[in-house]
C-alpha cells in the first residue's frame, strides 16, 4: 500500500515539469526536472549554441533557484549549461546532466517577462566563465 501511495505522489509531481515547454527558433526547450529542491533542469536542442552540433543533441540548462518555484520568477535567474559535444574544453569540469563531469560548459542568465508560467524568457548563454552573451527567446507552448 505503500509503495502505491509513493507511485501516486509521484505521478502527481510529474506533470507539472512536462506542462513547461517553451518554443524557440532553435526548437523547443523542455523543463526536464528540478534537482536538489533548487536547480531546475531543462534542455534544449545543442544546435542553438552550436549549428554544426549532431542533429537530436541537447543541451542541458541548470538554472539555480528555479526548482518548484512555478510562481516566483520575475527576474533574473542564473545558472550554467552543460553539453557532451567536445567542441570546447573548460577547466575545472563540472557536474553535467546525469550527474556526470563535463569541460563543455558555460554561464547563463535567464530573465523571465513575469512571475508565474506560463511565462516567456529570453536565455544568455556564454563560454564557460565568460559573461553570457548569445541571446535565444523562448515563448510558452500552448497547444
Amino acid at each position: 500500500m505503500r509503495a502505491l501511495s509513493l507511485i501516486a505522489a509521484l505521478t502527481l509531481a510529474a506533470p507539472a515539469l512536462a506542462d513547461e515547454l517553451w518554443t524557440t527558433a532553435a526548437g523547443q526547450i523542455v523543463y526536464e526536472a528540478d534537482r536538489n529542491d533548487y536547480v531546475g533542469e531543462l534542455s534544449i536542442p545543442a544546435t542553438a549554441w552550436d549549428p554544426i552540433a549532431s542533429p537530436g543533441a541537447r543541451i542541458t540548462l541548470h538554472v539555480m533557484g528555479l526548482a518548484g518555484n512555478t510562481a516566483d520568477r520575475y527576474g533574473m535567474f542564473e545558472g550554467y549549461w552543460t553539453s557532451n559535444s567536445g567542441l570546447q574544453s573548460c577547466d575545472p569540469a563540472v557536474v553535467g546532466a546525469q550527474g556526470k563531469p563535463t569541460q563543455d560548459w558555460g554561464r547563463i542568465q535567464v530573465y523571465f517577462d513575469t512571475p508565474a508560467f506560463p511565462s516567456a524568457f529570453t536565455l544568455l548563454m556564454g563560454s564557460c566563465f565568460y559573461d553570457p552573451f548569445f541571446a535565444i527567446r523562448a515563448e510558452p507552448y500552448m497547444e
